[in-house]
């Protein structure tokens, strides 16, 4: 499914850093050394991307922070391998609907599984590392746009 509009908000970024995914029971601590990230000042439009969620059920966190399994109180039920996001380019309008939808349908078609998170200015849509050249060939042969054109190191 192409996007919705040709608007630049809809264009995509492949974000330069790998990601990690960790899941851990509600009770855990988080890690010094990903407290310590999210307190340190970052200069604008340097790449960090940390986003920590806890529910009643789980603690998931996806971060560019490799964390040592030495650092959690518990073992993490993480993913270990690296994840890439790619990022709608935003800042999207909350009235905006199926941005997601018409995302995941071209890498659903090419068996691509991916992990979506949203922020308030824009969503992310992170798919494996070694998924990541054929997923931005699915979103392109779908009328996706990247910017700015980058190779997947």
């Amino acid at each position: 499914m192409p996007p919705p509009s040709a608007s630049a908000a809809l264009h995509l970024i492949v974000l330069p850093s790998r990601l990690f995914i960790y899941k851990l029971p509600i009770t855990s601590k988080l890690p010094a050394s990903l407290v310590d990230s999210l307190i340190a000042p970052v200069a604008p439009n340097i790449p960090v991307f940390t986003s920590i969620t806890r529910t009643g059920e789980e603690l998931s966190i996806v971060t560019d922070v490799q964390i040592l399994p030495t650092e959690f109180d518990v073992k993490p039920e993480g993913i270990d391998i690296p994840w890439r996001a790619l990022k709608v380019q935003g800042p999207m309008e909350h009235s905006l609907t199926g941005i997601l939808n018409a995302l995941s349908e071209p890498l659903k078609a090419a068996k691509i599984p991916i992990f979506a998170i949203s922020t308030w200015n824009t969503d992310y849509v992170l798919i494996t590392d070694d998924n990541a050249s054929a997923a931005v060939e699915a979103l392109k042969s779908d009328g996706w746009t990247f910017v700015p054109e980058r190779a997947i190191v």
